[in-house]
């Protein structure tokens, strides 16, 4: 394993572990489960399908590029050594820009799902979409620097790790919750996610591209 491609999957680990501390990512399944009389078992159970689904969404986007980028390897080929730096430098600054602007925070809308008289199969369903229908706009810059590569076992690996990262962590805090952790509380965190995610992406991009610069001669 070289340098930048060690690179891409710390960077993906990193950003999976800061984006699984959210509340809105977790905090929801506990409400559900406590509302619907589920079980610890059933709660994560439900919490891990999930995740993967979340996870699983953005990395097809990401693996869809990928597969469309092939016909045109030999014209980005000269310069596929720097560009998954340059994704995740600008992905990391268009982040960090954004949390300036008023009214922009990333949360996903659950915690409305813990209202009465909701059927489990309903719960599931609502909890699982919820994640699915909005791929985490965190990881898919970081799986997109994947694609100048060419690499789908890579892709693959890095959309693999950032799953187990944040489903651990979910899983984790969710657990404590369940068992009376009330002090938990990163609602401030959450206000913080894109500028956190936004300056280590930044970070991650620029040694990308000095590992690159450099590994390649350039």
């Amino acid at each position: 394993m070289n340098l930048d491609t060690a690179g891409l999957l710390i960077t993906a680990g990193l950003v999976s572990l800061v984006h699984g501390l959210l509340p809105n990512h977790w905090l929801p399944f506990v409400l559900v489960g406590r509302a619907q009389g589920w079980t610890a078992r059933t709660m994560l159970s439900v919490l891990v399908a999930a995740g993967a689904a979340h996870t699983a969404v953005a990395g097809a986007v990401a693996l869809a590029l990928l597969l469309a980028g092939v016909a045109i390897q030999d014209v980005i080929r000269p310069a596929a050594h720097l560009l998954p730096g340059v994704i995740l430098a600008s992905a990391g600054a268009f982040f960090l820009a954004l949390d300036r602007l008023p009214g922009h925070h990333h949360h996903h809308d659950l915690h409305d799902a813990h209202r009465s008289g909701m059927s489990d199969a309903t719960a599931v369903v609502t909890l699982i979409l919820s994640l699915a229908l909005s791929p985490c706009e965190a990881m898919i810059p970081v799986f997109l620097s994947a694609v100048p590569r060419g690499d789908p076992v890579l892709l693959s690996g890095m959309v693999v790790l950032s799953g187990a990262a944040t489903i651990t962590v979910m899983g984790v805090l969710a657990l404590a919750a369940w068992r009376g952790a009330r002090r938990l509380d990163f609602g401030r965190f959450a206000h913080l996610e894109r500028s956190l995610i936004g300056g280590l992406l930044l970070l991650m991009g620029l040694a990308s591209l000095a590992l690159g610069w450099w590994g390649h001669g350039a």
